[in-house]
């Protein structure tokens, strides 16, 4: 088998590993502009198909993927480990009931006691 594949299966493994380790961690980094997160991300399909549209040599090729790999991971940490501040109220615990929510949760249990049907077998 080819070094230089097990060495490019390597390199996605590991930016498979760095993409769901930026997804599970709780946001930690400052927010930066979407537009240059997708602009890394961007590198490695650009690379694939400026392989397809323009074969050259193998090392310029490997070095070219390395750089789009390491791009695409960035840009996909910066997208997932991105603290942004329209999404403060969705982490854990941060969302308070509406002031309404006992009102018409405690209309709604009395409605499913005076309409709930006797169970089968019961």
């Amino acid at each position: 088998m080819d070094p230089l594949f097990l060495f490019d299966a390597a390199v996605g493994l590991a930016l498979v590993a760095a993409i769901i380790l930026a997804a599970v961690r709780p946001p930690s980094l400052p927010s930066t502009p979407k537009w240059v997160a997708w602009l890394l991300v961007a590198t490695l399909p650009a690379v694939v198909v400026g392989r397809l549209l323009f074969p050259g040599p193998e090392a310029a090729f490997q070095v070219a993927f390395i750089l789009g790999v390491v791009g695409f991971a960035l840009g996909a940490v910066l997208m997932l480990s991105a603290d942004d501040e329209a999404d403060d109220d969705w982490h854990i615990g941060d969302i308070e009931p509406p002031p309404w929510w006992p009102d018409f949760e405690r209309d709604f249990e009395d409605y499913a006691r005076r309409h709930s049907r006797p169970r089968v077998g019961a």
